[in-house]
């Protein structure tokens, strides 16, 4: 149990990381004796030994498979450490015992590499690599082998310090293959090096080392003629031309090529490898946290659903008011409309109505402001803005330009200044309509990184300052320059390769600090004495390391501690102040140079190109599957002729419903979000929907294939409704006529009223508002409908009927309306203060009533209830009374 405690493995990871640093900081003359050190460095050593004795007491009673087990390199070398970390060895070793046991210590910063997964899969992708080239490798060591003896052979007289010796000669190629001024080196042997000595050699014997000097008469020989040297010459620039031109061809632009090569692919795979199982993860942990909100998201629909069928009323779809804590306004908000899509899809309603109603009123400040809002989203949302935008932005970016010269500011200082004002006021109206445009959710307008960039770009541009903050304002204004990126697609997608490629660019920068940091402890060891400019500190050999990553004169710094340095190159370092101790450090400074610039200079640094360059194709095809999903989705819509704000919607819900990010739905996922709606439609009807637009038969939607399933399923409601329609107009029709046959009847044989001034007559049937069919009349009158309910319920509300000279009775004319729980479409109720005065005149003015029974063909809700309706009741009766038209 202690080895899986977060906390144990917490302090493990925070000694393995002080062991790291504490042989570095040890390093430094100040801190090398520092008693703190040296007891923080032992309690580490304690840890590490606890940790090794916890290990060996989990195998139980066989403590030796510690050892033998699958993880027995590892805890090998854990041990190792430990045993080579011991105190005793100080007295042991001597006094070269400092050195050695910071050498051993160093070690254990191979344990931070084993708790860190993803440099563990880099290291392991290295040492993979590297067991890939050993036929590489041969085949490049014949190269150099060859052309070392070849150039030894051909040039060590002229030459000596580049080819005396086979091995010199090998440096010398290891070289020239990395291109670190190989150029110099050809020109020597090109020219002669009593022509051009390339800072190398000297004619005077007394001050030059033997192998610095030119020894003219070595090279052409004592008793040369003019006519020998010219032809003598002229055969060494052939030689020289083919020996280096060949050799850097093959052993630079190709063998060195595939040994780099092998290795970048091997940890290129660790990558890959790395990536995905990062990709998967978050990915685990994404599916895992939406699982839980759409388990408690159905659990409150189901809870919803039972309510209602008891009769309940609900309060903000949600049975739990404690659960809202748990999400932000916005998730709240994006589930109430997604619920608000997917019901109203799934019941045929007009979204492109509802969201025009949603709107309100334009004389409200709501209104109005969402009219703003409005005309502010055609606005940025037209392509000449943008066109407009993107002009500016080059016309800032050349006016940053134009105000560094004195000269062009004495001349054009007003117009610049002017200039500069409508610059800033274009950013600033971009900013504010942006803003707008978001409708009444103006802070999703900082949920986008570009648009944080562009507000604080026009925040900073109006800050006003002088001396160094003016300085700083000028640079935030080059800022501006920037946004460019934002108005070309084809910058965004290196900006977006640049971004996604941050989190293995990470790992690799970690790992090539690592490089750095080990070399740099090495290096100090090494040659501190012997090179102080470049080695006395650490922080001093990092950085000197970096400049040889580069390329950039590293065999200087290879010469100085190959030869020492009172032999090459120290006098300018001299007079800078660093005094040096002659201390040579031959083969050893050869191995330690080319290992780091094999290592760091051209494996680590490639990675980098290689991230980024892997990254960059991903975003670009990211970028081109998404215009192509655009494409598609576009020719949907215009062939079934839908609303772009309904696509726009059916999109947005793709997205919620998307809970693990993969870009595609299941049907679990799809099914979850039906029973946020409380529609729970059977297994056999789902699998209908989802294979009549799953075109690969994967079981998975895609964002195209999502948006033909919402079409599909509002087709299928549209069939539906128009069915029941149909079936509610033919009930309706014989209603109608029974309602005239009884209507003529009364009047013709005056039949006697009521008590309450009425006569009653009950159909149990339904009633349809729509409906126009021909009754007997007696003049213009008017038919009042209101709603009692059986709970004692009274809506005081009347819809009215005329009754014209053709013996027609005819509705009010229709509007659209939202719904009421029953219809998307349900007729207009009067005010309450025209409901009071057709009620008065019904009282004065006897007359006959109807009552229709008002239930729904399922039975389970009353029909066509005004909005006003508190409650939805069960059953309701409808009273019909004609009343005088006045």
């Amino acid at each position: 149990m202690t080895l899986n405690n977060t906390w144990f493995n917490s302090v493990v990871m925070l000694c393995i990381s002080w062991a790291s640093l504490s042989v570095g900081l040890q390093t430094y003359p100040s801190l090398g004796e520092s008693v703190i050190l040296n007891d923080i460095d032992l309690f580490v050593l304690s840890v590490f030994i606890l940790e090794a004795f916890i290990k060996i007491m989990a195998e139980g009673l066989y403590p030796w498979r510690f050892f033998s087990g699958k993880e027995m390199r590892w805890n090998c070398f854990d041990f190792a450490i430990i045993i080579m970390s011991l105190p005793i060895w100080g007295s042991a070793l001597g006094g070269s015992s400092i050195a050695i046991l910071r050498m051993l210590r160093l070690m254990r910063i191979m344990k931070l590499v084993k708790r860190i997964p993803q440099l563990y899969m880099i290291v392991m992708g290295l040492i993979g690599g590297l067991k890939s080239i050993g036929y590489i490798m041969l085949l490049l060591f014949l190269v150099f082998y060859l052309y070392a003896i070849s150039g030894m052979y051909a040039w060590q007289d002229n030459d000596t310090f580049h080819f005396r010796s086979v091995p010199i000669a090998m440096i010398t190629l290891f070289r020239m293959s990395t291109l670190e001024n190989w150029a110099t080196i050809m020109d020597i042997n090109y020219f002669g090096c009593d022509r051009f000595d390339g800072g190398y050699y000297s004619s005077n014997p007394d001050s030059a080392a033997s192998f610095q000097y030119c020894n003219v008469t070595r090279v052409y020989g004592a008793n040369v003629t003019d006519t020998s040297l010219a032809s003598q010459r002229a055969l060494n620039q052939v030689m020289a031309t083919l020996y280096f031109i060949t050799f850097i061809l093959i052993s630079a632009f190709v063998m060195l090529s595939l040994f780099i090569g092998a290795i970048t692919m091997s940890m290129t795979q660790s990558m890959e490898h790395m990536k995905k199982a990062q990709e998967e993860a978050e990915a685990k942990k994404r599916a895992e946290k939406a699982r839980k909100r759409a388990l408690e998201a159905e659990r409150r629909a189901r809870e919803a659903e039972k309510k209602r069928a008891a009769g309940e009323a609900l309060e903000n779809n949600d049975s739990d008011p404690n659960k809202k804590g748990k999400l932000s306004a916005a998730e709240r908000r994006e589930r109430q409309k997604m619920r608000e899509v997917l019901m109203q899809t799934w019941d045929d309603c007009d979204l492109t109505d509802i969201l025009t109603q949603q709107q309100g009123d334009s004389r409200s400040i709501k209104g109005a402001y969402l009219k703003v809002s409005g005309v502010a989203t055609k606005i940025v949302e037209h392509p000449k803005f943008s066109l407009f935008v993107t002009c500016v932005i080059i016309l800032a970016g050349m006016m940053v330009g134009l105000q560094t010269s004195t000269e062009v500011v004495d001349v054009l200082g007003a117009l610049l200044t002017g200039l500069d004002t409508a610059i800033l006021t274009v950013f600033t109206a971009e900013v504010i309509l942006k803003i707008l445009a978001e409708g009444l959710e103006p802070w999703n307008y900082f949920r986008g990184a570009w648009n944080v960039f562009d507000f604080i770009i026009v925040v900073g541009s109006f800050t006003k300052g002088s001396g160094g903050m003016l300085t700083m304002l000028r640079l935030l204004r080059l800022l501006r320059v920037l946004k460019l990126v934002r108005a070309f697609p084809q910058l965004q997608v290196i900006v977006s390769a640049l971004i996604k490629g941050v989190g293995s660019i990470g790992y690799i920068g970690l790992i090539l600090l690592l490089c750095f940091y080990v070399f740099g402890i090495v290096g100090n060891m090494l040659f501190a004495e012997n090179d102080p400019f470049h080695f006395q500190y650490l922080h001093f050999a990092m950085i000197s390391l970096f400049q040889l990553a580069t390329m950039d004169g590293w065999s200087d710094v290879l010469y100085i501690n190959y030869y020492g340095c009172d032999l090459y190159g120290y006098d300018g370092y001299r007079a800078l102040g660093y005094e040096c101790k002659h201390q040579p450090a031959g083969m050893l400074a050869v191995l330690y140079f080319c290992a780091f610039i094999v290592l760091g200079g051209m494996v680590l640094i490639t990675l980098f190109i290689g991230v980024v360059t892997t990254s960059m194709e991903e975003a670009t095809q990211e970028m081109e599957a998404e215009k192509e999903l655009i494409r598609r989705v576009e020719a949907l819509r215009a062939q079934h002729n839908i609303d772009s704000k309904v696509v726009s919607s059916y999109m947005q819900v793709f997205r919620m419903l998307d809970l693990d990010g993969s870009g595609s739905v299941e049907e679990a996922e799809l099914r979850t979000g039906l029973a946020a709606i409380g529609k729970y439609p059977s297994y056999e009807e789902l699998k209908e929907m989802m294979d009549v637009v799953d075109e690969d038969g994967s079981g998975q939607i895609d964002i195209v294939e999502f948006v033909e399933f919402m079409i599909h399923v509002r087709e299928k409601s549209n069939q539906q409704h128009a069915a029941r329609l149909e079936a509610e107009a033919a009930l309706a029709a014989e209603i109608a006529a029974e309602q005239a046959a009884e209507l003529d009847s009364s009047i013709a044989d005056s039949e006697p009223i009521t008590s309450n001034g009425e006569v009653t007559s009950s159909t149990g049937r339904r009633k349809s508002l729509g409906e126009t069919k021909d009754v007997p009349s007696n003049g213009e009158k008017v038919l009042a409908i209101s709603s009692s309910l059986d709970n004692g319920n009274d809506t005081s509300h009347v819809a009215p009927f005329n009754i014209n000279s053709s013996r027609s009775w005819s509705s009010p004319r229709p509007v659209s309306s939202p719904r009421n729980g029953l219809g998307c479409n349900v007729m207009p109720y009067l005010t309450d203060k025209e409901s009071q005065d057709a009620n008065a005149d019904a009282q004065t003015n006897p007359s006959v009533s109807l009552d229709v029974d008002m239930h729904s063909e399922d039975g389970s809700e009353t029909a066509l209830l005004p909005q006003e309706a508190s409650v939805r009741p069960r059953s309701g009766r409808v009273t019909s009374k004609i009343l005088p038209s006045g």
